[in-house]
């Protein structure tokens, strides 16, 4: 199951699975980000980063194995997976803990949230514009402050796990 991105829209970010063209990341720009981070660009990486930067999706290890080989057959497993580690440590990935020992990766660096469906482990992105995003951190820090002073958040992101309304049936 590769985990698209579906969305809950709060406010007036929007953001759907392929980013538009115009946002797109070129090779060339992609090749500065590395530059940046400090970080020795191959081609493996490169293409790597040009196939899941373009996109925003939530997915597992074994989803990017199945996704770079698709273009590249040669790749092995462990190097999408030191690859994907790598994306992570420089900022590239997000690494979620959906619940003990399953992991998925996400593509969207932007400040949001996330909403785990517990039936079928679907993540769903919960966009907000940046006036609600500040509210709720403003909200974090001093629910923490009050809590316990010595923790100093470096990001706030929040994993709301629930299930879907079911539908009633409609009575006849």
């Amino acid at each position: 199951i590769l985990f698209l991105v579906n969305q809950i829209n709060i406010g007036k970010v929007q953001l759907s699975e392929h980013v538009p063209e115009k946002e797109r990341l070129s090779k060339d720009a992609i090749r500065d980000l590395f530059r940046r981070k400090s970080v020795h660009v191959t081609n493996q990486r490169l293409e790597m980063a040009y196939l899941l930067l373009n996109r925003r999706f939530h997915f597992t290890a074994e989803e990017a194995n199945r996704i770079i080989n698709e273009k590249f057959p040669k790749v092995s497993r462990s190097t999408v997976f030191n690859i994907l580690s790598l994306f992570t440590k420089i900022g590239f990935l997000k690494k979620l803990e959906i619940h003990s020992g399953f992991t998925v990766y996400d593509s969207n660096m932007e400040d949001h949230h996330h909403f785990v469906e517990q039936d079928t482990g679907e993540v769903r992105d919960i966009l907000t514009d940046q006036k609600i995003q500040t509210k709720i951190e403003k909200e974090i820090r001093k629910i923490l402050a009050h809590t316990d002073p010595d923790i100093v958040p470096e990001s706030i992101e929040i994993i709301i796990r629930g299930k879907k309304k079911t539908s009633k049936p409609q009575a006849s």
